[in-house]
């Protein structure tokens, strides 16, 4: 077998490194297939699969499992980004629309003070956000099967505590226009996704 046998067997591979969840992904199911299908031929002539194995024996990790899950790796990201961004949406123009149908003023005719108003909201908000995490731990951990590593109740908390933030019903009290309002919604959302990154980088190790 000469040298331009040998490169004309291989397999040349064009990967997409502009995300690294699927270049990671792509990687390993590849080295997992051909890894498969090497021991397999090498049982079909007679022979000991273990001599083309790699001399590497991987133990359970002491954090994680073995198995490499895309939607696994992105959930924690994906959740704490939908868990923000919506309350904060929600509160942001809740305010608003009271003011434009003119509900506002007429509370504060009516002797409503403006601490009041604002528990009354809170309440609302807090209700809401309540059945939000718990619908979106049931698409998230029921439907699409994501794993959930710890106790249900401790996440059912964390994520009612990362979606309880009072930034919308800052960015709805200045009576600015609506495109001003959406840049500090955008603002907002910008000086926290940290929390997103770090909970989607933190799943992918």
């Amino acid at each position: 077998m000469t040298d331009e046998d040998i490169e004309d067997s291989k397999i040349a591979l064009y990967p997409d490194h502009s995300d690294s969840f699927i270049q990671q992904f792509i990687y390993q199911s590849l080295f997992e297939s051909y890894h498969k299908f090497l021991a397999t031929y090498i049982t079909s002539i007679g022979l000991n699969p273990a001599t083309v194995s790699l001399p590497i024996a991987t133990q359970e990790p002491i954090y994680g499992t073995i198995e490499y899950s895309l939607i696994n790796s992105i959930a924690p990201g994906a959740i704490v980004a939908i868990i923000y961004s919506t309350p904060l949406l929600l509160a942001s123009f809740l305010i608003v629309l009271e003011k434009k149908d003119g509900l506002l003023e007429r509370s504060f005719v009516s002797g409503v003070r403006s601490f009041e108003v604002l528990i009354s909201h809170m309440f609302i908000l807090i209700l809401a956000l309540l059945v939000q995490v718990g619908l979106l731990m049931f698409v998230a951990f029921i439907v699409f099967d994501v794993k959930l590593m710890g106790n249900a109740s401790e996440v059912f908390w964390l994520m009612f505590l990362q979606g309880s933030n009072v930034n919308g019903i800052w960015v709805s009290v200045p009576d600015v226009d609506d495109m001003r309002r959406v840049l500090a919604i955008g603002f907002s959302t910008w000086i926290n996704a940290d929390h997103i990154l770090h909970g989607t980088f933190i799943s992918a190790h």
